[in-house]
Parts: structure tokens; C-alpha cells; sequence
């Protein structure tokens, strides 16, 4: 191929990942953005990151998104009594997760 159609290429692909990153959440899901739709009440191994999720107008409830060190993710209960037991010892910190909605809706106020 010529540099033209590779730098063409080049530029339509970063065209499409800056459109997708601005589109409201009910696109973002195509991109594989986070949201937990049913929670469970464990999880196995060890911690490696925790991000509170906050409930969204398209069905997200409130969670906890957990990824053990093994790379698995669970949507936790926030009612789960290991859980709360972990945080109010500060053994685990979560962070809370910023959708791009939350973004957009904080830029309109």
C-alpha cells in the first residue's frame, strides 16, 4: 500500500476511537465500558483493584467492580458483609468510577 492509504487508514481509525470516547455511555458499551447489571455476593483471590459503581439511568446498579489478581472482574454487593468489613478497615481502597455521562453531565451544569 501507498503512505497515502496507510496515513488515511491511520487517521479514519483515530477518528472513530475520539468519536467513540465522547458518545453517552449507551454507546460506550460497544467499547466494552464497564457497567454491572446483577452483583453477586463473593469473590475469589486476592484483590488487585476495587471501583465503586454508581447506578446509571440504563439499568447500572450500585457495585463495587473488583478484579482479582488473576484478571477476573465481579460486580460485588455493596451489602456484602466481607466487603464492608474490608473497607471500613481501609484493607482495600475503592475507587469511584467516572462514566463519561457523569463527565458530560458535570461540563452541562
Amino acid at each position: 500500500m501507498s503512505l497515502f492509504v496507510n496515513r488515511w487508514i491511520f487517521v479514519s481509525s483515530l477518528a472513530v476511537v475520539m468519536l467513540l470516547s465522547v458518545l453517552p455511555d449507551s454507546f460506550g458499551r460497544l467499547v466494552n465500558f464497564p457497567c454491572c447489571y446483577e452483583v453477586r455476593f463473593s469473590l475469589q483471590g486476592r484483590i488487585k483493584t476495587c471501583y465503586e459503581m454508581k447506578p446509571q439511568e440504563d439499568g447500572c446498579v450500585h457495585s463495587f467492580l473488583i478484579e482479582n489478581m488473576r484478571g477476573n472482574q465481579k460486580c460485588i454487593d455493596p451489602a456484602s458483609t466481607w466487603l464492608k468489613e474490608k473497607l471500613e478497615k481501609k484493607q482495600i481502597t475503592c475507587v469511584p468510577y467516572f462514566s463519561s455521562s457523569d463527565v458530560l453531565n458535570d461540563r452541562a451544569a
